[in-house]
């Protein structure tokens, strides 16, 4: 791309300076940020035209769309070089690229395991507050059919108030539990042993809708992962 004299010399003086002052606007939104994250914002969120109508006011003319675009480019990437404190060539350091995802994948586990229960549920997995959990107490011995007749099996999302963990009911096989019993307090639970009577089924409740059309699907869903005839 071919540049005028005037719009390179005015980056040269111009650049540093433009960078910093937006930093020190916007440094407290960008507190926590990968550098990936910092890209990403500002290609997509970030409005150029002050930028742009500063080198028009400088330069006493338009700038042409190629101009504009190169603008865009430099003042995105001066802006990510400064802020993470990046050599020039930063978008070639796979070194400094690798720790940026390890540090990346460090921060959303953390995040994960702040809503861990420290519960798991029968297949080893841990339980997490917004997860979708099967509960039942016994009735291998019966056929799918019969369980879903018989059975008080509850299906619930698990929730936290304060610092009790809860489960709220919000479907079952059994119309009593459904509406009789909205919720269950791990407390005051006498099946503690999660590992032997919960099993999540959704990651939420907006996947369970979608996997199952009602509690005798979820129900068959369990018993065949349990290798329980149905």
């Amino acid at each position: 791309m071919e540049l005028a004299g005037d719009f390179k010399e005015y980056l040269d003086k111009n650049l540093e300076s433009i960078a910093e002052s937006h930093i020190e606007a916007w440094k407290e939104r960008y507190i926590g940020y990968t550098i990936q994250r910092l890209e990403s914002d500002l290609d997509i969120n970030h409005d150029d035209s002050l930028e742009i109508e500063s080198a028009e006011y400088a330069l006493k003319r338009e700038l042409t769309d190629d101009e504009e675009e190169y603008l865009r480019e430099v003042f995105h990437k001066e802006v990510v070089h400064q802020f993470f404190g990046l050599p020039d060539d930063y978008e070639n350091a796979d070194d400094l690229k690798k720790e940026n995802e390890r540090l990346k994948a460090e921060l959303e586990e953390i995040k994960k395991n702040e809503n861990w229960t420290g519960l798991y549920d029968t297949r080893g997995n841990k339980i997490f507050i917004g997860n979708v959990v099967h509960w039942t107490d016994g009735g291998d011995d019966l056929s799918l059919e019969e369980r879903i007749k018989t059975r008080w099996d509850r299906i619930a999302v698990v929730d936290k108030e304060g610092i009790e963990v809860v489960f709220k009911v919000f479907d079952s096989p059994s119309e009593h539990v459904r509406m009789r019993e909205p919720y269950f307090c791990y407390g005051n639970f006498i099946y503690k042993e999660t590992e032997k009577y919960l099993t999540i089924v959704a990651e939420n409740k907006n996947e369970y809708r979608k996997k199952f059309k009602d509690a005798g699907e979820c129900m068959k869903y369990v018993l065949e992962g349990r290798n329980v005839r149905v």
